[in-house]
């Protein structure tokens, strides 16, 4: 899983909310901070909210998965490994 370094990003944690980059390296949160990184090739997210650690599973793609049909049940660890 390649590098994904957001930049300019409402982060949320546990403890505080500020602006800031987050780095993510195979898979894991690498590094995070305030202010903007200097690296090249961040993903500007423009102020948005980004919540590291958070996951959200109430989405209806996911009860698509474990139910993509009436009567058709699914094991739902398929449903949500990635």
């Amino acid at each position: 899983m390649p590098e994904m370094l957001f930049n300019n990003a409402q982060l949320v944690t546990g403890k505080e909310c500020f602006l800031g980059h987050l780095l993510v390296r195979d898979g894991v949160i690498a590094d995070m901070g305030p202010g903007l990184s200097a690296l090249p090739g961040a993903i500007d997210l423009q102020g948005d909210m980004l919540l590291p650690g958070l996951v959200e599973v109430h989405t209806d793609n996911l009860e698509k998965h474990m139910l993509p049909r009436p009567g058709v049940l699914w094991d739902p660890y398929s449903a949500t490994v990635v």
